[in-house]
């Protein structure tokens, strides 16, 4: 049931099918960039979320692509 579900519950690669992949991926960048800056690791932090940001850029660019063929 539904209610029995944790309301942060992990985003999985099937929620998204094959086609959302990238969104998975931008997400781990971002949960890495998230653990870095707690670290005070600015330069890894930035690195991550400018990666993740390329991927999703990518990610829609490509979905965009396919819908028009």
């Amino acid at each position: 049931p539904a209610g029995n579900r944790s309301p942060r519950r992990q985003l999985q690669q099937d929620d998204l099918g094959e086609k959302g992949n990238y969104i998975i991926q931008a997400v781990k960048h971002i949960s890495l960039a998230q653990q870095c800056e707690a670290d005070a690791n600015f330069h890894m932090a930035f690195a991550y979320l400018k990666s993740s940001v390329g991927i999703l850029l990518t990610g829609v660019q490509g979905k965009y692509i396919l819908t028009l063929l």
